[in-house]
């Protein structure tokens, strides 16, 4: 007896290394099934065994061994142990000395005289069903019972892990279809931009060779007119009456007037180009100020503007590298608008201090003053606050985007101020007290 019990023991290891040793090899369930019926028929001496699994009330043989289940084979839902087995989900035992089970006609024909039903938990739900079949009349023991929970146990695992696997690389299949595709069509957009950029390239070379031109042809009879129109005024034909002079005094403000948009235009076209050669040195911000101030104060007594100018000693005595030229420029733009804005008998008023490593540059005026809603938009080319206003104080609309270009070069950042229409402005730039990266570092 201790004998026999030893060499039952020893078979049930046997089996549970084999079916662990053999099902991890499995690479899909059709061959993981294969094994476990193999393994289970001669375990358990039995003639028949079948997988099926429960699908839509009914109970369908997925892979069977000893017997062909081509024919129709399900169970219907009903009080069979097939059945009771899924349920309760715990193995269920039958026995028929005379072959009279209740197993579908194919298997039933045989008179099969005991079976064990085993229920399969799948991701947590009795999904499945094994059926061992001997067509023998010899039960199935409680140990029987048993041993094939730890077999199912065994088999539920191992197809988890399969579906797992298949659904994993399922995914995965996907993902990479779509990244694929993804990658295709950043390939093919990167490749419209570059074409795109070329065009682009193409175009704005084309852009600045007829900027170039047409400036320079613009240009070229500016100069004899003003100096044919100069010298009228100055007598060298002949005397002009007074409504002559005038005349010609007209063609001087519009060849001038013409020749700053050229000028401006050429500054923006240079500025897109990168072709604006800086140089940066030390000056001192006070004389640079009072260098502007000088050419401005004429035109204010003309205009009966009063005229102020604020430098504190600490910004007289204060050298900053910047481009001198370039700084002096965006003050005659401040001061200029501040000139053509402010009606006559108003004042202007150019101010300088340190604050917080910027050295801050302001003009302030009493002019017509600027709507809240229109601040945000002055530094933009061409923007205009009014057409109207325009019309009678002229300009173009790129002085303070040339302005912000040449500041921004700096390092710096430019603002305006205004209360409101008839309120006056102040317009304003900050340069770093040590030159920016944008200038190249100190």
């Amino acid at each position: 007896m201790a004998e026999d019990a030893y060499q039952k023991a020893y078979g049930e290891i046997a089996l549970f290394y084999r079916i662990s040793a053999n099902a991890i090899k499995a690479e899909n369930e059709e061959q993981l099934l294969d094994i476990f019926l193999h393994e289970l028929a001669m375990f358990f001496d039995a003639e028949i065994v079948v997988y099926a699994e429960r699908k839509d009330g009914e109970i369908v043989p997925c892979r069977a061994l000893g017997v062909q289940t081509s024919e129709p084979c399900v169970i219907k839902e009903g009080e069979t142990s097939c059945w009771k087995a899924l349920k309760e989900n715990s193995p269920v035992i039958e026995f028929s000395k005379e072959g009279n089970l209740d197993l579908p006609q194919p298997i039933k024909r045989l008179k099969p005289r005991a079976v064990l039903h085993a229920p399969v938990t799948i991701f947590g739900a009795p999904k499945a069903v094994l059926c061992i079949i001997r067509l023998r009349p010899e039960r199935f023991e409680e140990s029987d019972a048993k041993n094939i929970k730890v077999i199912v146990n065994q088999l539920a695992l191992n197809i988890e892990r399969l579906r797992l696997k298949e659904r994993t690389e399922r995914i995965v299949e996907e993902r990479t279809a779509k990244l694929r595709e993804t990658e295709e069509a950043l390939m093919n957009m990167i490749a419209d931009l570059n074409k795109a950029y070329r065009e682009l390239r193409t175009l704005d070379a084309a852009k600045d060779e007829f900027i170039n031109i047409t400036t320079h042809e613009l240009k070229t009879p500016l100069t004899p007119i003003k100096i044919q129109a100069q010298l009228w005024l100055d007598g060298a034909y002949g005397e002009l009456n007074e409504k002559q002079k005038e005349s010609f005094r007209m063609i001087l403000r519009n060849v001038t007037r013409l020749t700053l948009l050229i000028d401006d235009i050429m500054t923006i076209a240079k500025l897109d180009a990168g072709k604006i050669i800086f140089h940066f040195e030390k000056h001192l911000i006070g004389k640079l100020m009072e260098e502007v101030a000088e050419d401005f104060r004429d035109v204010c007594r003309v205009r009966r503007m009063s005229f102020s100018m604020n430098i504190p000693d600490e910004l007289r005595k204060l050298e900053v590298e910047v481009d001198g030229e370039r700084i002096k420029q965006v003050m005659s733009i401040y001061l200029d608008n501040a000139v053509k804005f402010t009606p006559e008998g108003g004042s202007i008023a150019l101010s300088g201090e340190v604050k917080d490593g910027f050295v801050e540059i302001t003009v302030a005026d009493s002019g017509i003053g600027i709507p809240e809603e229109a601040i945000p938009k002055l530094f933009t080319r061409f923007y205009q606050v009014d057409k109207t206003i325009t019309r009678k104080y002229g300009g173009t609309g790129l002085g303070l985007a040339i302005a912000k270009a040449l500041i921004e070069k700096h390092g710096g950042r430019v603002w305006a101020k205004s209360a409101g229409l008839g309120k006056g402005s102040t317009f304003g730039f900050a340069i770093p007290l040590k030159k920016s990266k944008e200038g190249g570092e100190a």
